[in-house]
């Protein structure tokens, strides 16, 4: 990689840290859907558990 005679800095920082963040919303969105199945199992647990109703969730 290139470097500048000033300030020593590499370049170019910018390509680089846009990679980083597309593979860093590809993981959280991963994470998110996996959190998200542990959700719906989780809820329609308690929903059947309790004999929770729509209205009683806020939903009609």
């Amino acid at each position: 990689m290139q470097k500048f005679a000033e300030g020593g800095d590499a370049w170019p920082r910018y390509p680089e840290m846009l990679h980083r963040l597309r593979e860093l919303q590809a993981e959280a969105e991963a994470a998110r859907q996996r959190e998200r199945q542990v959700a719906l199992v989780w809820i329609r647990k308690a929903i059947a558990d309790y004999d929770l109703s729509p209205s009683e969730l806020g939903l009609r």
